[in-house]
């Protein structure tokens, strides 16, 4: 199971980063297993980054106060300028 995971969130991984490929910051792609934020967070240490940048999961409120969200997390515990980015809207 855990090589069929690794394969599949490599090829996922691989896909995203192509899209990026040439736009002039350096792409830097690793699999991380543990908490969202936490490894996020732990990146943007050992990579030195100039920005973390992370999308909202616009799930509502509610999801919001009861757990939490991996954006707020990281905005909290980063020491590196975070950027928080919301997902369009689309109609129902």
């Amino acid at each position: 199971m855990e090589l069929s995971f690794r394969a599949e969130a490599t090829a996922a991984l691989d896909i995203v980063a192509s899209d990026f490929e040439g736009w002039g910051p350096r792409i830097v792609t690793k699999i991380r297993s543990g908490s969202p934020a936490t490894e996020i967070v732990r990146a943007a240490e050992n990579l030195s980054a100039d920005l973390v940048v992370v999308a909202s999961g616009g799930k509502g409120l509610s999801e919001t106060i009861l757990v939490g969200s991996t954006a707020q997390r990281i905005q909290h515990s980063a020491r590196r300028p975070v950027l928080v980015c919301r997902p369009l809207r689309t109609p129902r």
